[in-house]
C-alpha cells in the first residue's frame, strides 16, 4: 500500500521505467501468447496470481507463462516448477510483448508490473472481499501530498479489468478504480475445491497431527499498530484452554502478533516462517479467526466455523475507513475482547455459526466451486 514517504531516488527510478516503457509499449507489437503474473511487489509466489499461472501452466500448454519475482526477493527460494523473472533489462522485452498482464493488487513504491503506463492490458486479479476503502475512496489517496496523489491517481485509472466473487464488491471496484470489473470468484479459492491437494502432508509438515482441533489466527495487517491484539495474561489463558481440549491454535501474522509466543505457550505456534501461501492451509482448519481480512470470505466457501476478533474496530475504522458497519453486518460471529474468544471456544457452540457462515458465503461468493482461474481465462478467450 502507498505511503506518503517516497523517497526522490524511487520516484527518479520509478519516471524512468515508466517512460522508457510507455513509449515503447507503442512501438513494440504483442505476442498473443504470452502472460505474465506478479504478486504484490513481486514478493513470492502467492495470491490469485500464483493460481492463475499454476492453471495457465498446467491447461495452456500453447501460451509462454512468466512469473516475475522481485529483484529483492530471495533467489535461493525454489518453487518446483517456476521459472522466476525479475526485472532486469533483460526482461523487459517480454514485459512490452505480454498480451494480458495479471497483477496482485497497486504498489508505486518499486518498479514492478502494475507500474506499466501506455499499450498495456493489465489485470487486477485483487486479494480481498472489500470490507477496507480503496482505490479513490481510500484514506492514502485522500490525505495525501500533490505528488503522491498525482501518482495514485496515475495507477488507480490503468487497470482494464478487475477480478471479484459478488456484485457487492464488483460495484465498489468500478467505482474506486474506474474500470471493468467481472464476478468470476477467486482463483486462490479454487485450491479449497482441489482433491489432490493433502492436508495430511501439512498436518505433518506443520506437526500438528496429534491435535483434535487446529484453530487459525490470521489478523490484517496494521501499519499504525503499537501494540498485539492479545496480551500476554491472554495468551496464557487461551494456551490452558487449548492444552485441555487438545487444541492447537497456529497464527500466520506479522512480527508484532507473534511477538509474545513463547515456549511455554505449547499449543500456540508461530508458522509464519514455514508457511507462504495461507490459501493451502485452509481445507485443513477447524476454525479461523481473523478480523478483517478477506480470509473471512475465502474460508466461508468451507463452510467451517468463524470468529471475527474486532479488538480495534473504533480505531481500525478511523485509520483505514470501511465500506460497511463490520461489527453489525458480522454481528453473530463478533468478538470484541480475548476474554470472548475464550469464552467462544470453550462454549464450542459452533451450529449456529456455520448457519451464519453459510449466509457470508452465499452473499459475498456468487460462486461455490474450483473453477475461478477458468473462468478468467475463459472470459478473456484465452484457450
Amino acid at each position: 500500500m502507498a505511503r506518503n514517504t517516497i523517497s526522490l531516488i524511487s520516484i527518479i527510478k520509478l519516471f524512468v521505467f515508466e517512460v522508457v516503457m510507455f513509449l515503447l509499449s507503442y512501438i513494440i507489437p504483442k505476442n498473443e501468447k504470452l502472460l505474465l503474473f506478479q504478486t504484490i511487489a513481486g514478493k513470492g509466489l502467492r495470491e490469485n496470481p500464483k493460481y492463475l499461472y499454476l492453471y495457465a501452466k498446467k491447461y495452456l500448454p500453447n501460451y509462454d507463462v512468466m512469473m516475475f519475482i522481485s529483484n529483492e526477493e530471495k533467489k535461493e527460494k525454489v518453487i518446483e516448477g517456476v521459472k522466476k523473472h525479475d526485472f532486469r533489462l533483460r526482461n523487459w522485452w517480454s514485459i512490452l510483448r505480454a498480451k494480458y498482464i495479471f497483477v496482485e493488487t497497486d504498489c508505486i513504491t518499486t518498479i514492478n508490473l502494475s507500474n506499466l503506463n501506455g499499450r498495456f492490458n493489465i489485470i487486477m486479479t485483487w486479494h480481498g472481499t472489500v470490507i477496507k476503502k480503496i482505490g479513490f475512496d481510500n484514506y492514502y489517496y485522500k490525505n495525501s501530498n500533490p505528488i503522491l496523489k498525482w501518482l495514485l491517481k496515475k495507477q488507480y485509472t490503468k487497470y482494464r479489468l478487475i477480478l471479484n466473487t459478488c456484485e457487492y464488491s464488483k460495484r465498489i471496484s468500478e467505482r474506486s478504480y474506474r474500470c471493468k470489473s467481472i464476478i468470476t470468484g477467486y482463483p486462490r479459492n479454487d485450491v479449497l475445491f482441489d482433491d489432490e491437494l493433502s492436508t495430511v502432508n501439512l498436518r505433518e509438515k506443520l506437526n500438528l497431527k496429534k491435535y483434535k482441533k487446529i484453530i487459525l489466527y490470521a489478523p490484517t495487517y496494521r501499519d499504525y499498530a503499537k501494540k498485539p491484539s492479545f496480551s500476554e495474561h491472554g495468551l496464557i489463558m487461551l494456551n490452558k484452554l487449548l492444552e485441555e481440549k487438545n487444541y492447537v491454535l497456529i497464527m500466520k501474522a506479522h512480527a508484532l502478533e507473534t511477538s509474545l509466543i513463547n515456549p511455554q505457550l505449547t499449543n500456540i505456534k508461530n508458522i509464519t516462517p514455514q508457511v507462504d501461501d495461507i490459501q493451502e492451509l485452509l481445507p485443513c482448519i477447524d476454525v479461523v479467526i481473523t478480523d478483517y481480512s478477506g480470509v473471512i470470505f475465502d474460508f466461508s466457501l468451507l463452510l467451517k466455523p468463524l470468529l471475527l476478533y474486532a479488538y480495534d474496530y473504533e480505531g481500525y475504522v478511523e485509520k483505514r475507513g470501511v465500506y460497511f458497519d463490520v461489527q453489525e453486518e458480522f454481528k453473530p460471529i463478533v468478538c470484541r475482547t480475548e476474554e470472548e474468544i475464550i469464552y467462544c471456544l470453550k462454549k464450542e457452540d459452533f451450529e449456529i455459526n456455520k448457519k451464519f457462515v453459510k449466509k457470508i458465503r452465499d452473499k459475498f461468493n456468487k460462486y461455490h466451486d474450483g473453477n475461478s482461474s477458468k473462468r478468467v481465462f475463459e472470459y478473456l478467450n484465452i484457450k
